[in-house]
C-alpha cells in the first residue's frame, strides 16, 4: 500500500475496511500512520470480523476445528464454483461455502430498513439483480490460491505466532494503538484519530456476541483520551448487505470523507501578513 501511494504521489488517505479487511486496516495504521491526513486522522470499520473464540459462532467454532491442511486446499472448494458444484459466497478478504454450514442471507433479507435508505431506480435494481449471482463466477474465473492463505490469516492457523501482526488480537491491538497515538501526541494539540464502526443489523460471521465484544474493547479507559470511538448499528443490513448502495452506509462514509479539509495557513518568517 505504502509503495502504490507513493508511486501515485497520494500523500494521505483516509481507511476503511470491510470483514476481515480489518486485520489489513489495523495492521496499516499501527506501521503507516502517517499515512493517514494530520487534520482527519479516521479508521471507518464495516462489520468487522471477529475470531470464533469471540463471537462464539457455531459455524465458526467448527470450522476452527478443521485440520490446517484441509483449509489450506480451502480454494480447491473455490474453484469448484466455476463448474458449478458448490455456492461460494465472497466476504471481505475470503470466502465462505455453504460446505461450512454458513448460510448465505440475501442482501436486505431483513425488512427492518432506516432512513438512511437509498432509493434506486428501475434500471439500477435490474443491473444489481442481474450482477450479484454473477459475481462470484467472475471471481472464481481466475486463480483464487490466495483464498486458503487468507482463510487461515483469520483464523490464525498460520505458522507464524503471531498471524495478525504485532498484536495478538483485537484487545491487544487497541492498548498498543493506545500507546502510539499517546507518543505522536506528546505535547501536540492535533485532531484525536477517529475509528467509526458500522455493524450489521444481522451478522451471521459474528453474531451479537462478537459485535459487543468488539464494541466493549473500545472503552474510554482503554482509548486513553487520544481515540475518538464510536458505533452504530445499521437497520436492515447483513454481513454481505452492510455496503450495498441501498442501505445509504456507504454513500454516508463517501460524504463524510469527501469533506474538504480547513486550510491551514503557514506564515512565513518575517511575513507580516499585510498585502
Amino acid at each position: 500500500m505504502p509503495a502504490l501511494l507513493a508511486h501515485l504521489k497520494i500523500r494521505h488517505v483516509s481507511v476503511a475496511c470491510h470483514s476481515g479487511g480489518v486485520v489489513y486496516a489495523m495492521n496499516l495504521i499501527m506501521q503507516h500512520r502517517h499515512l493517514l491526513h494530520p487534520q482527519r486522522p479516521t479508521l471507518d470499520i464495516f462489520a468487522p470480523w471477529v475470531h470464533g473464540s469471540h463471537s462464539g459462532k457455531t459455524a465458526m467454532v467448527l470450522t476452527d476445528l478443521i485440520p490446517r491442511g484441509c483449509i489450506s486446499r480451502f480454494h480447491h472448494l473455490v474453484e469448484l464454483v466455476n463448474n458449478g458444484v458448490l455456492p461460494v459466497f465472497l466476504f471481505s478478504s475470503g470466502v465462505v461455502v455453504k460446505t461450512f454450514g454458513i448460510d448465505y442471507n440475501p442482501a436486505w433479507e431483513t425488512k427492518a430498513e432506516s432512513s438512511d435508505c437509498v432509493s434506486l431506480t428501475e434500471n439500477e435494481r435490474r443491473l444489481e439483480w442481474y450482477m450479484n449471482p454473477e459475481l462470484p463466477k467472475y471471481i472464481a474465473a481466475e486463480s483464487v490460491r490466495g483464498v486458503s492463505d487468507e482463510v487461515l490469516l483469520l483464523l490464525k492457523r498460520t505458522n507464524h505466532s503471531q498471524p495478525w501482526g504485532l498484536w495478538d488480537d483485537t484487545d491487544d491491538y487497541v492498548s498498543r494503538l493506545a500507546a502510539q497515538e499517546t507518543t505522536l501526541r506528546a505535547g501536540k494539540d492535533t485532531p484525536l484519530l477517529k475509528i467509526r464502526t458500522y455493524y450489521a443489523a444481522s451478522d451471521n460471521m459474528i453474531g451479537k456476541q462478537g459485535s459487543r465484544w468488539f464494541d466493549g474493547l473500545w472503552t474510554t479507559e482503554a482509548c486513553g483520551g487520544v481515540i475518538d470511538f464510536a458505533s452504530r448499528t445499521c437497520p436492515g443490513t447483513t454481513h454481505e448487505s452492510i455496503l450495498d448502495r441501498k442501505s445509504g452506509i456507504l454513500n454516508q462514509w463517501a460524504v463524510e470523507v469527501g469533506k474538504p479539509y480547513a486550510v491551514v495557513e503557514q506564515k512565513v518568517e518575517g511575513e507580516t501578513g499585510q498585502g
